[in-house]
């Protein structure tokens, strides 16, 4: 009888220790809320300006900004999308990450969902940062085999890409 009550309170206090470790509205060190968000779409009109490199035979095409005032308290939350014009190519494959701190970076998968190639995950800024104000860099690339050069890489991607974006959550550094 005596272990039916004790469970659920034992559970209850759990939970509630969890959530006061992550209450983001009385973390004395952060600010509000923030949103890094970079859409760029309509591909066909014009190619965003995007750091283009080739790794291999892959021509990759890269977004992405430094993202300055972040309190280090709570972790950075990103999601990544790139839409197709048409059905999935196999041949485009996108990835996704976050760098901060120059020697830190968490890599994203990105898995295949109608149009879209989806991905997302959190990175802890604490460990390099400390009490420190932090950054960190959300990037999304986009790849295929190349074509041969690179004008006819950037007209691929127009015809196939229609666009891409990078959401990330954070919370504002508190000075």
């Amino acid at each position: 009888m005596r272990n039916k009550t004790i469970t659920p309170l034992f559970i209850a206090l759990f939970l509630l220790t969890l959530m006061q470790g992550c209450n983001k509205e009385t973390n004395p060190k952060c600010g509000p809320n923030k949103k890094y968000d970079l859409y760029l779409f309509e591909y066909g009109a014009y190619a965003p300006s995007a750091y283009t490199y080739m790794d291999g035979n892959n021509r990759v095409y890269q977004w992405g900004d430094l993202v300055e005032h972040v309190c280090p308290d709570e972790h950075v939350k990103v999601s990544y999308r790139v839409r197709l014009h048409f059905s999935l190519n196999s041949r485009i494959t996108a990835r996704g990450r976050i760098s901060w701190s120059l020697l830190f970076e968490r890599q994203f998968s990105m898995s295949p969902d109608g149009l879209d190639l989806k991905g997302n995950g959190e990175a802890g800024l604490k460990q390099a940062f400390g009490e420190n104000e932090a950054s960190f860099i959300p990037i999304l690339e986009v790849l295929f085999p190349t074509r041969g050069n690179r004008t006819d890489d950037d007209q691929y991607l127009k015809e196939n890409v229609q666009a891409v974006e990078i959401i990330a959550e954070y919370l504002d550094y508190k000075y």
